[in-house]
């Protein structure tokens, strides 16, 4: 089986490690180009490029994946498969048609359930008890190809897109391998998704993280954890930006009232009162400045702004 890895993220990355330590070594890697970062400006590769080069992968970085010369250079590798995983380009179908066993993607959801391109974060904030991995055949339309194999994965109350990514890898890593093998071994079958069930998530902008505390708690709680660490959830107090990074909702909380959005302590507890009741704040930061416990800001800005 010859195969070419597309992908670029972190947690492509981590897929790409574990096919090639289980005897699944692609014949190259295609990933994004290296981008400048830092007040210098320095070229940092991706995740994906750095794990290829440290197994000594050839690695294909286009800007444009649809550019004939790219193409041509898939064309004379010849592979059998493709995979692709977090890899940040619209394929043209020129190229889609290459590999004779077509191109897989590996989506964290249960498709045609949120398609697109925050599968980690709607379940979370939808408050969902569980999500899942495909594996499908990839065609010109966003997440609709046929299905090759799905994953069920029960979601915790506390669960953020951190953990829930980790889960993903976990159960994904193995269920890709397997993918592959049945593909080789053709002892798969595609089946088509039921798209009248689709739905779809949306690119998030950074507007997107601000706290509106006329709503209820739970709905701020799901939003941190939702939305960190991109774009991040924040306030504002005494006229400065502040992150929340860290919540959770108290089985008794305060009796006291206070208008929404008003940052107040009890036992050394931080609170911030949302439109039904008050949310404890376990983690924040303050513009310009490091991470903090609740503790940590109720001692050392809260108690001297009053």
């Amino acid at each position: 089986m010859k195969y070419i890895f597309f992908g670029t993220e972190h947690w492509a990355a981590r897929y790409l490690e574990y096919l090639i330590s289980h005897d699944l070594k692609p014949i190259a890697v295609v990933t994004k180009e290296d981008k400048p970062v830092g007040r210098g400006l320095h070229l940092e590769a991706s995740p994906v490029k750095t794990v290829a080069l440290e197994h000594g992968i050839s690695v294909l970085q286009p800007v444009k994946c649809s550019s004939p010369d790219f193409i041509e250079q898939i064309k004379t590798l010849t592979p059998d498969l493709c995979v692709l995983i977090a890899y940040g380009q619209i394929l043209p179908k020129e190229l889609l048609d290459i590999p004779p066993l077509g191109f897989i993607n590996v989506h964290p959801s249960l498709l045609p359930k949120y398609r697109g391109p925050a599968p980690f974060q709607e379940p979370i904030l939808n408050g969902d008890s569980e999500t899942g991995i495909s594996i499908m055949f990839m065609d010109e339309k966003m997440d609709h190809g046929p299905l090759l194999i799905q994953e069920h994965i029960s979601l915790k109350k506390d669960e953020t897109v951190h953990t829930l990514q980790e889960k993903v890898i976990t159960h994904g890593s193995p269920l890709l391998a397997q993918t592959i093998l049945a593909l080789e071994e053709k002892t798969i079958t595609p089946y088509e998704q039921d798209h009248t069930k689709a739905t779809y998530t949306k690119l998030y902008k950074k507007d997107v993280g601000v706290l509106d505390f006329s709503k209820s708690t739970e709905t701020i709680e799901r939003m941190i954890r939702a939305l960190n660490p991109w774009p991040g959830t924040w306030a504002t107090w005494n006229t400065k930006r502040i992150k929340l990074l860290k919540s959770h909702i108290q089985v008794s909380s305060p009796l006291e009232n206070h208008a929404p959005g008003t940052f107040f302590s009890e036992q050394d507890t931080l609170f911030v009162q949302c439109e039904d009741k008050p949310l404890a704040v376990d983690q924040l930061q303050l513009e310009g400045k490091k991470p903090l416990t609740g503790k940590e800001f109720i001692h050392g800005y809260l108690k001297k702004s009053s």
